[in-house]
């Protein structure tokens, strides 16, 4: 790495995990376009276990919290807030303003604020030339205080739970005020962050793939259809709906194996559903896998379908990147109606859409792109050539990387 290269303190969640892979390739890029990343995960204990296939070594230098430092944090962090007392009339101004509705967003505010205090000691002889959030939550909050300490500028990302849960991360309207830039991957988010904050500088910058895999045509359906779907385990990917449809196509005669990728707190009860409905031998949880395991479901599979849904505390997807990646392989896609996953899939063109709660509608779409093998040929192609344009993680995270360096420029 160039030693005058941007050096950015990057904030997430946990690094790297498996149902965020996506980051993963962020940084890598980001690095090999000349972005010096050190990544900071503010809720991790000791680093994940690189030596395992799942997680590959990380490409920056990555700083999980220590056992010590856990410990410690809380003294530390309230010693540097009264140290810090001018600023308390402003905390408090900003938290009566924008309280939290829930004990996650209360959480996710304290802790973030701690642990910027806690990094603030770290950073004291050498700070980084900027500070990012990967999500609105913690992570930007991290970044925001640690960039008034330092006198320096912050950005963050802003892309599903933490923008639409509960009304999005408490603090997200001064966030966006006074972030230099703020990330999102579809329009929809783009949109929605402008409603609530119009002069917020939006950078959008889709995710991508590092490589794409080879191509492969469709060929005529496997009996019983393969149906594939990767993601969380949680109400947004409306994975009850698929199940009811495996119930309605196994009554109308269509036999289908589904393999569920992923997992999550609704694993038990989706299981116990797919028991209820007589659906033992047609679904298979296959759990959380590395990359290098999901790519041979995609070769696996005839359909890939993905159900999102805006689920009971208002979250969502943005583009799911399970979609493009689907694409990518050549399977074809049959995707719920919600805005962010329309930003790939044009119904007749790069795939088919369905309102997921339409149990029968949904089984004529499988049932269709099962027989019609032109169809999905014709679908599978143009998917593709969407992903070759649009999903390029190289040139998508230049545009986040030239982000970075204007505003260390400024400084």
């Amino acid at each position: 790495m160039n030693p005058t290269a941007p050096r950015v303190a990057y904030f997430t969640i946990k690094y790297p995990t498996l149902s965020q892979t996506f980051l993963q390739r962020e940084v890598e890029t980001l690095r090999a376009q000349g972005i010096a990343v050190e990544v900071y995960p503010c809720w991790q204990l000791g680093p994940q276990p690189a030596n395992e296939s799942a997680f590959p070594s990380p490409a920056a230098p990555v700083h999980p919290l220590t056992l010590s430092q856990l410990w410690t944090l809380p003294w530390h962090g309230f010693r540097q807030t009264f140290r810090l007392r001018k600023n308390w009339p402003l905390a408090g101004q900003l938290l009566r303003r924008h309280r939290p509705r829930t004990f996650e967003g209360w959480f996710m505010t304290v802790w973030g604020t701690l642990y910027a205090l806690h990094l603030a000691g770290r950073f004291a002889s050498n700070p980084p030339d900027h500070f990012h959030g990967a999500w609105a939550t913690g992570p930007a909050t991290l970044a925001a205080v640690l960039a008034r300490r330092f006198g320096k500028h912050f950005s963050f990302g802003a892309h599903a739970y933490d923008v639409y849960r509960d009304g999005g991360d408490p603090l997200l309207d001064p966030k966006l005020q006074n972030a230099a830039f703020i990330h999102t991957t579809t329009r929809q988010t783009e949109q929605h962050l402008l409603s609530r904050v119009p002069e917020s500088h939006i950078i959008l910058s889709r995710r991508g793939l590092p490589a794409l895999p080879d191509y492969r045509q469709p060929t005529a359906a496997h009996q019983p259809v393969r149906l594939l779907s990767v993601g969380r385990l949680v109400e947004k990917k409306g994975h009850i709906h698929q199940l009811a449809a495996c119930a309605a196509l196994k009554k109308a005669g269509t036999s289908v194996e589904l393999r569920l990728v992923g997992d999550g707190p609704l694993g038990e009860s989706l299981q116990e559903t797919a028991c209820e409905l007589g659906l033992q031998h047609e679904v298979i949880f296959c759990g959380a896998q590395p990359a290098s395991e999901v790519s041979q479901h995609y070769r696996w599979a005839d359909l890939f379908w993905h159900t999102g849904i805006v689920d009971s505390e208002g979250d969502r997807d943005g583009l799911p990147n399970v979609i493009p990646e689907a694409m990518a392989h050549g399977v074809p896609v049959i995707s719920c109606q919600e805005a962010g996953a329309l930003e790939a899939i044009e119904h007749e063109v790069t795939g088919l859409t369905v309102e997921v709660r339409d149990t029968e509608t949904l089984v004529k779409r499988v049932q269709r792109l099962a027989s019609d093998l032109e169809l999905r040929r014709r679908l599978a192609r143009s998917a593709r050539e969407w992903v070759e344009t649009h999903f390029s993680s190289e040139r998508n995270t230049a545009l986040l990387a030239e982000a970075f360096r204007q505003v260390v420029q400024k400084r």
